[in-house]
């Protein structure tokens, strides 16, 4: 899978897949060639031909407005299992060129604040995440020592400042456990600061958390995660891209061996459980159905979730 970026008609990045097939079967086939928000283009291929097209078709109608892709910021990403390993292997190598000038290939790119890696995990995203809430969280030092302010408005301002950083992009990650115990120990680190509990003084992770009280960051990001999924249920099939993608299911490529990474809707099925939505096991249907219902549903999603409003609604 082959995309390419423009950001000011500058910049290519790989990201996603060209052919979409929706469900049901009585929708047609969705043929998603481009992803745009606001001076930001991603044109997609499954193959090195298609792509290599795409650009010369882009520089082409770009001449016509008097614009020119600057090559020097223009990177180009392969999508695969095992493309953000160098050297890359044959099927991952790119070789597209802009005007006869060769695009770099890159292991990763950071498109629209997120860090999208050529072999699709989030580990590096997730390190970004932390690295920029720490340096926010540290900022604000004057505040957390502050012994006129309230630990209560300390908190506040933790989830407003730090929390919204940490957890930006969150609805669509598709964690493990082990990148969810990263994020809760930053999340403790910070708690226990703001509150002046210090090790040697052995308070639980629970404790800490009901003297914040707070709830924990795989909470705050499953509620997150199940609101953008009530908010993409309800959206029209027919007339926006999120549901087809929601649906899609890859015709082209062959899965490796051993066992198949964790996607995003197995995401879905454990918070909906985490959150006893309906019976275990409920199929993403009735989910949906569930969903339809965009009053009940917020109550559902916001039941566990202390961090209030902070971040997006669904």
């Amino acid at each position: 899978m082959l995309p390419l970026h423009l950001a000011e008609m500058t910049k290519t990045i790989s990201h996603g897949a060209l052919i979409l097939e929706s469900i049901p079967p009585d929708v047609p086939p969705v043929y998603v060639t481009d992803l745009d928000y606001a001076d930001d283009m991603a044109a997609l291929d499954n193959t090195k031909e298609g792509l290599q097209e795409t650009t010369d078709l882009l520089a082409k109608f770009s001449s016509y407005s008097g614009l020119k892709i600057n090559v020097g910021k223009t990177k180009s990403l392969a999508v695969s299992k095992n493309a953000d390993q160098r050297p890359y292997n044959e099927k991952s190598t790119l070789d597209i060129s802009i005007d006869g000038t060769p695009v770099e290939q890159v292991s990763h790119f950071t498109y629209l604040g997120s860090i999208i890696c050529g072999d699709g995990k989030i580990d590096r995203e997730l390190t970004a995440r932390i690295q920029k809430a720490s340096g926010a969280f540290n900022q604000l030092g004057s505040i957390w020592y502050n012994r006129n302010i309230l630990s209560s408005t300390k908190i506040r301002i933790y989830k407003s400042a730090v929390i919204t950083i940490l957890t930006y992009g969150c609805e669509v990650w598709n964690t493990t456990q082990t990148q969810m115990k990263r994020l809760e120990a930053f999340h403790q680190r910070c708690l226990r600061r703001i509150l002046k509990i210090r090790w040697q003084q052995h308070v639980r992770n629970v404790d800490v958390l009901a003297r914040a009280k707070s709830t924990n960051i795989e909470t705050h990001i499953a509620s997150m995660r199940l609101r953008w999924f009530g908010h993409v249920s309800r959206m029209p099939a027919k007339d926006r891209l999120p549901p087809l993608l929601l649906d899609w299911i890859p015709k082209h490529g062959k899965r490796s061996r051993g066992r198949p990474r964790k996607t995003w809707l197995d995401c879905i099925r454990e918070d909906a459980s985490n959150f006893n939505i309906g019976n275990d096991g409920m199929e993403l249907e009735e989910l949906r159905e569930l969903a339809s219902d965009r009053k009940q549903w917020r109550i559902i999603t916001h039941r566990k979730d202390t961090f209030g409003s902070s971040g997006h609604s669904g």
